[in-house]
């Protein structure tokens, strides 16, 4: 995939990369190049930009400087003749109300639509299949960046022009020597045709995953359904319950408060009977016989004609039959959140399955796309190419980088050994 980056390399390759199953780049790419040293293979490898991000689809990435000025989404989707997709990674600063995260390094799941975005966003970083700017304005960007390219990987001049591949699973360098009428793509080319077998394997795994996740959705449906219907019930049960709750406690309130003043401090029967009777009436839980003697005996005294304008006696059966229809709608709420349960479990038991599969395909793609495999087919595309190993010959003898480095020569190509300056 191709990317434009308007960060230095030592910035760039200081981002934090994600791994590959999560959306990240098995390797990176980078020309080092001068526009005098090699014209045609600098014209060429902007030339087939598109044939590069293509043939490096989402597993390598293939890095050109934009140093001269940052990236806006909406100068990028003109340059595209209107696209409408760009890649956006490692968003630096939004410039208006909406944009992307500003906090997000990296978006790992690929192509976001730009139309969803302000244009004025900027971005330090964005993988495109077309070049923003001329040819010429990119060939100078790249001669441009050569001498620190050079300084971070420890590539001499003599190994000029030549390719890099920085294999992030692996975690070391890859220098490849090229001539003027080299062909970048062509390298990557020889690389994919000898991933060939890995690539394929991926592609199953995605297949295999995608006809797990179909067969899982089948398998759910009717459990979904299911589900579906008894949590509708059990919603449905459950305001019920509140709904007779909440008559049950308006109606009892005035009586409850009635029957504690009335019992207050007293100690002789009637007054125990009452504050009895108040706490009975607030209870939720089963009244025994006593309970419900207790009520009757309160029931018949407030009958008299003294009291019988606080009208309890006819409140309080009231008040019971409002408690026993709350109590009914509570067990009939606990009764629907068990066939829901049960539902869940069913579910869960049926389709623990599907799902295991699922997690063990994504685990072994993940251990598969993860693993080492580029920095050999690198290896074995330069030597397809006629290269050949030629260790850390022409390495300079101090770089910003710490990976171990290797590179691949041209036939003939005499290539010094830079001692080490300093231990």
């Amino acid at each position: 995939m191709g990317l434009i980056t308007s960060l230095s390399i030592e910035e760039f390759l200081s981002l934090p990369f994600p791994v590959p199953s999560v959306g990240g780049y098995a390797g990176l790419v980078f020309l080092i190049s001068r526009t005098a040293d090699a014209p045609l293979l600098q014209e060429r490898f902007f030339r087939e930009w598109a044939d590069i991000h293509d043939v490096t689809a989402r597993h390598v990435g293939v890095v050109i400087p934009n140093p001269r000025e940052d990236l806006w989404l909406g100068q990028l989707a003109r340059a595209g003749n209107g696209r409408v997709q760009v890649r956006v990674r490692g968003v630096r600063q939004v410039g208006g109300r909406d944009g992307p995260d500003p906090t997000s390094s990296w978006y790992p799941d690929g192509l976001r639509p730009e139309a969803e975005w302000p244009t004025h966003v900027r971005v330090h970083t964005a993988a495109v299949d077309f070049l923003p700017g001329r040819t010429a304005d990119h060939q100078g960007d790249l001669t441009r960046t050569v001498s620190d390219m050079q300084a971070f990987f420890g590539i001499s001049e003599v190994l000029l022009p030549c390719a890099v591949v920085v294999c992030l699973s692996e975690q070391q360098v890859i220098a490849v020597a090229l001539e003027d009428d080299d062909s970048v793509y062509g390298l990557l080319k020889q690389a994919k045709s000898q991933a060939e077998g890995h690539l394929a394997e991926l592609r199953r795994y995605d297949a295999d995953i995608t006809t797990a996740e179909g067969e899982l959705r089948t398998a759910r449906a009717p459990f979904d359904s299911n589900m579906a219907e008894a949590r509708r019930a059990a919603t449905a049960a459950i305001r019920g319950a509140d709904s007779a709750r909440r008559a049950w406690h308006d109606e009892r309130g005035e009586a409850v408060d009635v029957l504690a003043r009335f019992g207050g401090t007293r100690t002789d029967h009637n007054g125990q009977l009452c504050r009895r009777v108040s706490e009975v009436l607030a209870s939720e839980g089963l009244l025994t016989d006593d309970d419900q003697d207790a009520v009757q005996e309160v029931i018949r005294l407030f009958d008299s004609p003294n009291v019988a304008f606080l009208r309890l006696s006819s409140k309080i059966p009231r008040i019971q039959e409002l408690r026993e229809e709350y109590l009914e709608k509570q067990q009939a709420h606990r009764e629907a959140n068990g066939r829901l349960n049960a539902a869940e479990n069913a579910a869960r038991h049926a389709l623990a399955s599907f799902e295991n599969r699922i997690e063990s395909l994504k685990t072994q793609r993940a251990d598969a796309v993860d693993g080492p495999w580029l920095a050999a087919a690198v290896a074995a595309a330069s030597q397809g190419l006629g290269l050949q190993p030629a260790g850390e010959h022409g390495l300079l003898s101090w770089r910003c980088l710490t990976w171990p480095v290797t590179v691949w020569r041209r036939p003939g190509q005499n290539l010094p050994v830079f001692g080490r300056a300093r231990s």
